[in-house]
This record gives C-alpha cells, sequence and structure tokens, in this order.
C-alpha cells in the first residue's frame, strides 16, 4: 500500500454493534493509520445497518466524509 497508493487500499470493519468502540476503531484508523475508509457489513446481529441505534456511527463517517 505504502508503495502503490494508487494501486492498493485498506479499510478496516467496524466493531458495530458496539457503537463507542466502533467511534474509537473510526477514529483511529482514520487519523493515525490514515486508512482509506470503512468496511460496514449488512447487517451485524440481526440488525440492518438502517437501524436507529447505529446513527451515531453513520453521523460520524457523514462528519469526515468517509469512504464506506
Amino acid at each position: 500500500m505504502k508503495n502503490d497508493p494508487k494501486r492498493f487500499g485498506a479499510s478496516p470493519q467496524c466493531r458495530l454493534p458496539d457503537i463507542d468502540a466502533s467511534l474509537k476503531e473510526i477514529e483511529y484508523c482514520l487519523d493515525v493509520l490514515e486508512l482509506d475508509g470503512i468496511d460496514l457489513l449488512t447487517h451485524y446481529e440481526g440488525k440492518h445497518l438502517g437501524d436507529a441505534s447505529f446513527a451515531p456511527i453513520f453521523a460520524e463517517l457523514n462528519r469526515r466524509r468517509a469512504v464506506v
């Protein structure tokens, strides 16, 4: 990735459904590691991404204009 950033990238998965851990992971991965974005699965423990409990995650990703 370091040798050819236009060809390779990296994006970790959030630790959903743990909202607090996911917010910390977003901050660390985007600010410290300077990764390209965040991966999300379609659902976590029976909750789809549209579930209201995930709103803080999407608010943070939108604030950062992150690639998902």
